[in-house]
């Protein structure tokens, strides 16, 4: 593993911890995490978090990478100058994550 990939990992779950310790629900509307995965965030202390980075980073992936046309139209709308298609595509994203929560 890279240290590129190691330090997203730190950081994402440094994110992850922070938002799901703050409140019960904005782990689960921000980050379309499971009630079971923030409480389990709520109950980890900060000082495990490396060496949770560390044994995670291996398995990050991106979120519905079966879904190419999702992502080829998210890089286009980041590179091109239009940022009310690239807000469009990203409200897409969040539909994606609402749908997954309802199955």
């Amino acid at each position: 593993m890279d240290a590129e990939t190691l330090e997203f990992a730190r950081l994402a779950l440094f994110f992850a911890w922070h938002v799901a310790s703050t409140s019960k629900l904005a782990a689960q509307l921000l980050l379309g995490m499971r009630d079971v995965t923030a409480a389990a965030f709520r109950s980890a202390t900060i000082d495990c978090l490396p060496d949770l980075a560390v044994t995670e980073a291996a398995h990050l992936t991106a979120r519905w990478n079966d879904c190419a046309p999702y992502w080829s139209a998210l890089t286009r709308a980041a590179a091109g100058p239009d940022c009310a298609e690239l807000r469009r595509i990203q409200l897409y994203g969040l539909q994606l994550a609402a749908a997954v929560r309802l199955t």
